[in-house]
């Protein structure tokens, strides 16, 4: 009904309406309808028929170490995350959206073998889980360039604003979600793309009062990522 659509709407952020497709608001609202406000959803699906890139979602109560969580435990499942959107919903929740696909020979493409997985992991404490630690690909040193953090201004935005611009490589956005957490930060907004060799991100953090990171917050967070994003 009028009444039941509206409600489902009510329960996504309004900034999805801004970055998703109509198809993908529209799956994201079905899927919303087999659970409750705040209950613990994962849904994946292929983005094109006979491929093995998959859309994954992930709807959830907001709690600190959520994103960090989600993006080791897909690449420990052996995915690549090439987009991702991840957006603050009404009344502490999260609507998270990721594109994947197989990096590793162990990952595999079933949908709902993801998503048993994903979900295991999310429906349990989050604070031991760690990144795989990898070597740096030979082939992907010819690419390296140094990274750019900045801290550009964030509007009207309570948060701060990290721009990150890094050679992409296997389990990069891993590591950068395990610094994010081990800052004691949180994640309110992020826009992940990945451009060939190219990784380009944008977080909107705060931290653990959800107040904006001060300078030597900044700092911090700054010397963190550059020690896991230049290849030793």
């Amino acid at each position: 009904s009028a009444e039941q659509a509206a409600g489902l709407l009510a329960r996504m952020p309004d900034e999805a309406f801004v970055r998703f497709r109509i198809e993908q608001l529209l799956w994201q609202a079905q899927a919303l309808a087999e659970v409750g406000h705040g209950e613990l959803l994962v849904r994946a699906r292929p983005i094109q028929h006979g491929a093995n890139a998959l859309e994954v979602l992930v709807h959830s109560a907001d709690r600190d170490g959520l994103f960090a969580a989600i993006v080791i435990s897909l690449d420990r499942l052996g995915f690549a995350i090439h987009r991702a959107r991840i957006l603050d919903g009404p009344d502490d929740t999260v609507l998270d959206t990721f594109e994947v696909s197989p990096a590793d020979s162990f990952a595999d493409p079933d949908p709902q073998a993801l998503v048993a997985s994903l979900a295991r992991v999310l429906a349990s404490p989050l604070d031991g889980l760690r990144p795989v630690r990898r070597v740096v690909p030979r082939q992907l040193r010819h690419f390296r360039f140094a990274p750019r953090i900045e801290f550009p201004e964030a509007g009207e935005s309570q948060c701060t604003l990290l721009n990150l611009v890094a050679t992409d490589r296997p389990g990069l956005l891993a590591d950068v979600a395990e610094v994010v957490r081990d800052q004691n930060l949180r994640v309110h907004d992020a826009r992940i793309a990945t451009f060939g060799e190219r990784g380009e991100d944008q977080f909107l953090l705060t931290d653990d009062q959800d107040r904006p990171l001060d300078e030597p917050a900044r700092q911090a967070l700054r010397d963190a990522l550059l020690a896991v994003l230049v290849p030793r």
